[in-house]
């Protein structure tokens, strides 16, 4: 008591202090709430740029030529943003990851969840938006995001292979930011053609180039042998009888799938960059919404893993006669949509 008579400002600080106390407290107590909730956030986050995006086009037709296919438009602009995110801070996280981390399976990485959980719930959006959108409805694009999506789930559930997905969630993703151009020009035709645009036909054949180059290191190169590394602490980790084996053996096995479908995706670009560099003559340019079922491929998976994209462009008649120029050999390094 003589010391609240001292000072009189004593009972006031000491309730604010009571009160800031309770309130941080609170907050701890709610953060495992938030963060179980922050998959549904970002997708949510997602899907509101896209209507924001789809809407904004159809309303105010900026360009009469976007406006045809405004759900397109809108998917390339959110794939950019996330693409673009996940390859940022992948790297950036990749580049100053410990090298003497003692567990590479199981150790939790605070990064890495995040690319997880973003990862997580762009798959859930791009499912969605394939299934609507017709230029993106393809089964095995279907059958990818699926895949990739409990791949995703489960590495941030159970905090199972956090390092790893730095690499696979994040890293392998920048090739996909230059894939969003060369997907969008791919749909846009016009907007590509040299005599008309010249700027934007730069702009088209530098993102194939980047793209294709850093697929292939990245992709081709990279990725086996970090997918060497993970298979060598998977098995140790299953071999000691650890946690999630079930989990670790489906992972393995994604893994074998996804690796395949590099290499595959890879041997289509060497051999569109072959036709690049030894055919030399012009190359048509069909308008748009009259594109063939060859100009869109067969080949299509979100991938980039991922593991996310599709390979719009790939030709099932590569190895017939190079006599006759066709649409198709003006679609190199196209990928439908996304990728893992």
């Amino acid at each position: 008591i003589s010391g609240d008579l001292e000072n009189p400002g004593n009972t006031g600080t000491q309730s604010l202090g009571a009160e800031v106390g309770s309130w941080t407290t609170s907050c701890y107590a709610l953060k495992p709430v938030m963060d179980s909730l922050k998959p549904f956030i970002y997708l949510g986050a997602i899907f509101a740029t896209h209507i924001l995006v789809d809407g904004a086009l159809r309303t105010f037709r900026f360009s009469s030529l976007l406006s045809k296919d405004p759900g397109f438009v809108a998917h390339q602009f959110c794939f950019l943003l996330v693409m673009l995110y996940s390859a940022v801070y992948g790297c950036w996280l990749w580049a100053n990851r410990s090298f003497m981390i003692e567990d590479r399976i199981y150790d939790y990485q605070e990064g890495a969840v995040i690319l997880a959980k973003l990862n997580f719930a762009f798959q859930i959006y791009d499912l969605v938006i394939s299934m609507s959108v017709k230029t993106l409805r393809k089964p095995d694009r279907v059958a990818h995001h699926f895949i990739t999506a409990i791949l995703a789930f489960w590495s941030y559930h159970y905090n199972l292979c956090l390092y790893y997905s730095i690499f696979f969630f994040g890293v392998s993703e920048v090739s996909s930011v230059f894939l969003t151009f060369v997907e969008f020009f791919k749909e846009f035709p016009s907007l590509r053609d040299e005599a008309i645009t010249p700027m934007l036909f730069q702009f088209n054949e530098i993102s194939r180039m980047m793209f294709a180059g850093l697929f292939l290191s990245i992709r081709v190169v990279y990725w086996p042998y970090v997918s060497m590394q993970f298979w060598g602490d998977a098995l140790d980790a299953l071999t000691e009888g650890r946690p999630y084996p079930f989990e670790l053996v489906c992972t393995l096995m994604a893994n074998i799938g996804l690796t395949i479908l590099q290499f595959y995706w890879g041997v289509i670009i060497l051999k569109q960059i072959r036709r690049k560099l030894f055919t030399d003559r012009p190359i048509p340019i069909i308008s748009e919404g009259h594109k063939s079922d060859c100009e869109y491929g067969t080949i299509n998976n979100h991938d980039d893993h991922d593991l996310h994209n599709d390979y719009g462009d790939h030709d099932d008649h590569a190895d017939h006669d190079d006599h006759q120029p066709t649409v198709e050999q003006d679609n190199k390094f196209s990928l439908n949509g996304n990728g893992a």
